[in-house]
């Protein structure tokens, strides 16, 4: 049993899934979407004036369930 179990999940890697009551989604991957770089290193205060408002147009939108979701859960 165990090695049929093995066999079905040995190419199940690097998923990112998700389950909301008996429902399961597979997830997008995230990836890069925008770089910046700084010589000198980043400090928190360099991340405020610089980095956060240049990033800012690359922000994914935080959805709410239902708008993610298109129905109710099963």
């Amino acid at each position: 049993m165990r090695s049929r179990q093995r066999a079905a999940a040995e190419d199940v890697t690097g998923q990112i899934f998700a389950v909301r009551n008996n429902e399961i989604f597979l997830m997008g991957q995230s990836r890069p979407q925008r770089r910046m770089q700084q010589c000198e290193g980043r400090t928190p205060q360099s991340l405020l004036d610089h980095a956060f408002p240049a990033l800012r147009p690359n922000f994914y939108g935080l959805g709410r369930t239902a708008d993610v979701f298109s129905r109710e859960p099963v």
